[in-house]
Parts: C-alpha cells; sequence; structure tokens
C-alpha cells in the first residue's frame, strides 16, 4: 500500500472519528453536560460520565491520526535530514498522544470507577492527570505550528513559479490554526481538576482540534477542484504537482495519462 494510500485511509477514519464525537456530544446533551455539578442529576451522572470518557478518548485518537495523516503527506515530499524529521513526528506524537489516551482510560481502577465516582478504588490524583494532559496539548500545538512550516523548506527549494509558489505554501500551511486550537484547549484543561465545572470549553476546543486539521490537511485537495479550469503553466517551470499529486489541476492529471514526461524541458534542482 502505497504512503497516499495509508494517508487516505487514515482521513477517512478521522472524519469518522470526528461524527461519532459530534454525535456523541449531542446525545450527552439530555444527561446533563453544561450544568455545573450541584445542578446535575445524580441518576444521569454515570451515563453521562461514560459518554463524555468516550468522546474524550474519541478526539485523543482524531488528533493522533490528523497528524500522522499531514506527517505522512510530507514524506512524500520530504529528503534527507527533513525526512527523518518528520519520521521523528509521527513516532513521537503517537507516544505522547498515545500515553495521554491511555492514562484518560487507565486513571481509576477499577475503571468503572471513572463514571461511578462513589465506587471503591483508587484514582491518580486530578493535578497529575491534568499536568500530564497539558504538557500533551503544548507538544501537540507545537507539532501543529511545526508540521505547518516545515512545507516552506522544501517548496521554497524548488525552481516554481511565484503564483504556485504562494498558492502551495498558503494550502499545506494552514496545520497552524490547529495548533490554534491546541494551544486554546490548554486553559480548559483546568476543568479536570475542577469537580464544580460544566467542562463545555474542555468538549469545544478537544473537538475542534483534530476538526480544524481535517480541514487544513483537505484545503490541497480542494485546491486541486478550484483549479481545474486553470490555464496550462509554462512548461519551463517545475509545477508543485511534479511533487505531489493532490497539487496537480485534475484537468492536467487527466490529460497526462499515458503520456511519457520524461522529455519535458525545463530547469530542475538536482
Amino acid at each position: 500500500m502505497e504512503a497516499a494510500q495509508v494517508a487516505d485511509l487514515i482521513r477517512r477514519a478521522q472524519v469518522t472519528i470526528l461524527v461519532s464525537t459530534a454525535v456523541l456530544a449531542e446525545g450527552i446533551r439530555n444527561y446533563g453536560v453544561g450544568l455545573h455539578y450541584s445542578d446535575m442529576d445524580p441518576a444521569k451522572m454515570p451515563t453521562q460520565a461514560l459518554i463524555s470518557y468516550i468522546a474524550g478518548f474519541a478526539t485523543i485518537l482524531g488528533t493522533i491520526w490528523s497528524k500522522t495523516s499531514f506527517s505522512i503527506t510530507l514524506l512524500r515530499i520530504s529528503t534527507g535530514r527533513l525526512r527523518y524529521l518528520v519520521w521523528f513526528i509521527i513516532i513521537s506524537v503517537n507516544l505522547v498522544l498515545g500515553v495521554s489516551a491511555t492514562i484518560h482510560w487507565a486513571q481509576c481502577w477499577p475503571l468503572k470507577k471513572l463514571w461511578n465516582y462513589d465506587m471503591e478504588g483508587r484514582c491518580l490524583p486530578r493535578e497529575t492527570v491534568q499536568s500530564y494532559q497539558v504538557f500533551a496539548s503544548v507538544y501537540s500545538g507545537i507539532l501543529d505550528t511545526v508540521l505547518a512550516f516545515l512545507p516552506w523548506k522544501i517548496i521554497l527549494s524548488v525552481t516554481i513559479n511565484k503564483k504556485e509558489r504562494v498558492g502551495a505554501l498558503l494550502a499545506m500551511s494552514m496545520g497552524v490554526f490547529s495548533g490554534i486550537m491546541s494551544f486554546l484547549k490548554i486553559p480548559a484543561l483546568s476543568d479536570i481538576s475542577d469537580v464544580g465545572s460544566t467542562t463545555v470549553d474542555l468538549k469545544i476546543y478537544g473537538t475542534a482540534e483534530p476538526a480544524v486539521t481535517i480541514m487544513a490537511i483537505s484545503i490541497p485537495v480542494l485546491r486541486a477542484f478550484l483549479r481545474r479550469d486553470a490555464p496550462p503553466q509554462p512548461v519551463q517551470f517545475i509545477q508543485f504537482s511534479d511533487l505531489i499529486p493532490e497539487f496537480a489541476p485534475l484537468d492536467s492529471i487527466d490529460e497526462g495519462k499515458g503520456k511519457d514526461t520524461s522529455s519535458t524541458s525545463g530547469y530542475r534542482t538536482p
């Protein structure tokens, strides 16, 4: 299976996770989400807590897969040391956020104590859980920023016309908005250790981060659709579509199928 196919499968899984999270978030409104702890119906609290934990776990998975998907896209156009950096990002984000997802479920024993507060058992201190989740959110935001600007080094080193370069840079740098969502989520993480909090902000920003990332990694594909009727570019320039197919206009892709382009003249970097 090629890298493009793997990235596409991950994107589909992301969308599925995001839709599931939205459905869960809508469903738990009937169980008191958005109310203060003292205003909730005690009989509904266990169900509300369980669904909230499932939705929270789903958002963490969505965040992991979104960064992995975009990193795989970058692997297709990166070389040398930059490629090692992208691999480091893929591995580290899965480790750091993977631990976050594990703590999300494993912070109490027995497991049912997570949503049955009166059950006997032991839990990690709320401050410990909050501290790690803050670290994971900061790390996630930093990686989003790095991933947003990595394409600049790649694109600026290739000989392409100005219009194509600006469009490619903008399209592949939208991930910075996902980083902004990650940083905005940090203050809301204090809700973890605040029994009286409604946790609404945490749920909003937690869902927004993977949602914004999905939009960001979809822009290169959408850009190809918008450029369907774009006039052909001069042959003396390298098109960014030579590096990654998502940037090729669809009409040029169709016309170029089955043709030998090895004789095309132009300036290319070694």
